[in-house]
């Protein structure tokens, strides 16, 4: 099974959506950046390898070509703002973009009561402005955005919704169990499907139809997710070889490595490094 590629028309897109239990089937990615705003209820959600317990005014900052995937068995809100770093370069200095892309490694920031009414003022008027097609209206407003995620950011330094990560006591049909994180945690040095049945005191049997269902993957796919997402930060952040990211990702051959990555991806590791050096340099 592949992991599902997202995609949205043009440059920039603000999006507000309520549902009642709504869970994405699969873990996707996208090559544009996302900011995901929690207006009511709650969501769990998993980006790479962090999970969160998503509440009001919590924000996460998600950042391209990383998989996530979130679930809610509840009513609740969201407002999601996409963006290509093609946007960016159009209104932004080069300076401003590294301080945009800068906030993404925080990932996560609870705005205040404050910051949350401007922001949510700001995307109603920004909604208005794009039904007009004002272009530059929308950028002013996207700066204005930032700023106040910024203010946020600096404001809370050391804090982490990582913090309210789904507990232990999550169940099969709620939340993202134990299991999940477990493998989340140990996806390098996992060997056999009998290691984590054995860690959790159950049969193979068992552990392969509940992590089918918690995530519509095996434990098989669920790891080589896991493994490509790392590969594909370190192709991004290093200079490492194929080879060196293939074993350092947990593969045992370059050729299977290569070959996994296209079949999710649909393209190599070498074609992926490239793309990122284009769009650097464009």
């Amino acid at each position: 099974m592949l992991a599902d590629k997202s995609s949205i028309n043009g440059e920039f897109k603000v999006a507000s959506v309520r549902q009642s239990n709504h869970d994405m089937p699969v873990m996707h990615y996208h090559d544009f950046y996302e900011i995901y705003i929690q207006d009511e209820g709650t969501r769990d959600c998993a980006i790479g390898n962090n999970f969160y317990k998503l509440n009001p005014r919590d924000i996460v900052l998600i950042k391209p070509n990383v998989l996530h995937q979130s679930l809610s068995s509840n009513t609740h809100s969201r407002t999601v703002i996409y963006f290509t770093e093609s946007f960016l370069k159009k209104y932004f200095s080069a300076e401003v973009i590294q301080r945009f892309i800068g906030a993404f490694q925080s990932e996560s920031v609870t705005l205040s009561s404050d910051s949350y009414y401007k922001i949510s003022k700001i995307i109603r008027d920004m909604k208005k402005d794009s039904d007009l097609n004002s272009d530059n209206l929308i950028f002013a407003k996207f700066a204005e955005i930032f700023v106040l995620i910024l203010k946020s950011i600096r404001e809370q330094p050391t804090a982490s919704l990582q913090s309210s990560r789904v507990a232990a006591e999550s169940s099969v049909n709620q939340g993202f169990s134990p299991l999940i994180a477990y493998v989340h945690e140990n996806f390098l040095s996992l060997t056999s499907i009998d290691e984590i049945a054995s860690t959790f005191y159950v049969t193979p049997s068992h552990l392969c139809r509940t992590f089918k269902k918690l995530t519509n993957y095996t434990i098989i796919q669920y790891i080589n997710l896991l493994k490509i997402q790392k590969s594909c930060a370190m192709l991004h952040d290093t200079n490492k070889s194929i080879t060196d990211i293939a074993l350092d990702c947990g593969f045992n051959s370059t050729m299977y490595f290569c070959k996994t990555f296209r079949s999710l991806l649909h393209l190599t590791p070498t074609e992926y490094r490239r793309n990122i050096k284009e769009s650097i340099s464009s």
